[in-house]
């Protein structure tokens, strides 16, 4: 029976290590831990400094961990690595995490009187991440808003709008950015913005985006950042009173904001320019109409194979004096959110389409097609003195929440795990309304969480319309004039002339009254 090796315990000790340990050279104490990093003891100033240990005790027949035999192929090394390896590479990846984090503890000041509150930060961030992932699959799984009875697709749509999508993922840039999750990373930055953070965290949010952006808070209601509950909040502000000036002119910009792009719809020109070079269709934009499915005309021609001026002229009260218009003006993060209306007008029909939410970004605009008839939508049809008037307010990446004040069943930037409406498969959401909706230039229509893009399309006469645009890219403002066409005294709907000042409207009540 042979008798276990001798243990011999070994110590070494700086010299003077009460004077001049590790952290005394700071002459600060505590503090000098907390602010320099540890000095080695002037014993062990250099590395390999110290006692070499020159002796080798017999070696035992087992390891005092294992009880694995030693071998010429297996010494204590290997044998330590396979106790390491026995953890599972799981574990083995979280150890060498904590001890990293140890590590990087250790060299902040502060933190490295602490050193594993680096490992309490990292737990902290991985349970919001993982009950982020419950929350998210619990929205995404839990409810389908479509909540349509009679759920029937629209085949000539899908066939059309099919058509479309396929278009703007020819290349493989457009195909890649197109399968991109922008509808969830939107969902869960809206429900971020409309939470109450602490204001430790909040008010600096808040003071960073204005900064960055360069928003002109003296403009606005409340002009002190601080008192802005949530993010979001401060997204939708007021304008103080007086703060903006709606121009006698007969069209004003309905919002703040870059225009885009600009022109008239005829048979020389029967595409929406989105940028130069790239434009979609106004079938793309506005959907089936009702108009023509009555007159048989869809009947008779799918939407995909229908004429352009055929579509077109299916939408005007007088085809043969008058033309159709359009301006696209931009929402940049910095601009006032709220939308107004351009003209006196009255609103007869809604229709929502869900979509996708990808950037509206000029930049983005350049090289993706058709990106405003992707995106999800809101359409308000009706008429002003002149005929038609189309009214659209387009979603992007970040702003799926499109707010229309008169029209509470407007439900955007939602979820439709079984009936899949946001997938281009011919859903869209109608609503005709029992009575007009009567508004007024300058009312305030809805709001944007962030920014986006409103498409106004309308029926003026062919001649004296005027744009007072330099150009695109011009800067507007909510109230300036777009157009120099001669005021009317009357309003005429339907054949009906009603005085502009008797024009009834309803008072909207916002959030932040």
């Amino acid at each position: 029976m042979s008798t276990p090796p001798t243990q011999r315990d070994l110590s070494t000790t700086a010299t003077d290590s009460g004077k001049s340990g590790r952290y005394n050279q700071s002459n600060l104490g505590f503090f000098g831990k907390a602010f320099f990093k540890p000095f080695p003891a002037r014993g062990f100033q250099y590395k390999g400094q110290g006692i070499k240990r020159t002796w080798k005790e017999k070696q035992s027949t087992y390891t005092q961990k294992t009880g694995k035999r030693f071998s010429a192929t297996n010494d204590y090394k290997e044998v330590q690595q396979d106790i390491f390896d026995s953890r599972g590479r799981l574990a083995r990846i979280l150890f060498n995490r904590l001890i990293k984090n140890q590590q990087l503890g250790e060299k902040i000041p502060i933190i490295r009187l602490y050193p594993d509150t680096v490992n309490v930060l990292y737990f902290s961030f991985v349970a919001l991440l993982i009950y982020g992932v419950l929350l998210y699959l619990k929205d995404e799984f839990g409810v389908d808003y479509d909540f349509r009875q009679d759920h029937k697709k629209d085949a000539n749509w899908r066939e059309y709008i099919s058509f479309v999508q396929s278009e703007t993922r020819e290349s493989l840039t457009s195909n890649l950015y197109t399968r991109l999750p922008l509808r969830y990373v939107s969902r869960a930055w809206g429900k971020f913005n409309s939470m109450e953070t602490p204001d430790l965290i909040r008010v600096p949010m808040m003071k960073a985006f204005v900064w960055f952006f360069g928003v002109n808070m003296q403009e606005a209601y409340v002009s002190n950042v601080e008192k802005y509950k949530t993010i979001n909040s401060l997204f939708r502000r007021r304008l103080a009173p007086g703060a903006r000036e709606i121009s006698e002119t007969n069209f004003v910009a309905p919002c703040d904001g870059k225009v885009l792009s600009f022109g008239r719809l005829d048979d020389e020109n029967s595409y929406i320019e989105q940028v130069k070079g790239i434009d979609y269709s106004l079938k793309a934009l506005l959907g089936p109409n009702k108009r023509s499915d009555k007159i048989g005309l869809e009947k008779m021609v799918s939407l995909k194979k229908m004429d352009e001026t055929d579509y077109r002229e299916s939408w005007m009260q007088d085809p043969v004096k008058n033309d159709l218009y359009y301006a696209v003006i931009y929402l940049a993060p910095k601009d006032y959110h709220r939308f107004h209306s351009p003209v006196d007008w009255q609103a007869t029909e809604r229709r929502h389409f869900p979509g996708d939410l990808f950037s509206v970004n000029p930049s983005i605009a350049s090289w993706l097609k058709n990106l405003f008839v992707l995106n999800e939508r809101v359409v308000l049809n009706g008429l002003w003195k002149h005929g038609f008037m189309s009214y659209t307010a387009v979603g992007a990446t970040l702003v799926g929440s499109i707010k229309i004040y008169f029209d509470e069943e407007v439900l955007t930037s939602k979820q439709y795990p079984t009936s899949q409406a946001h997938k281009h498969k011919g859903d869209y959401f109608d609503r005709t309304y029992p009575e007009p909706v009567q508004l007024e230039k300058g009312e305030q229509i809805g709001e944007f969480n962030m920014g986006s893009t409103v498409i106004t399309v309308f029926e003026a006469p062919k001649d004296g319309f005027v744009w007072n645009f330099e150009g695109e890219g011009d800067k507007v403002v909510l109230g300036t004039g777009l157009n120099k066409l001669e005021i009317d005294k009357l309003v005429k709907v339907e054949n009906v002339e009603i005085p502009v000042e008797n024009v009834e409207k309803d008072q909207v009540k916002n959030d932040d009254e």
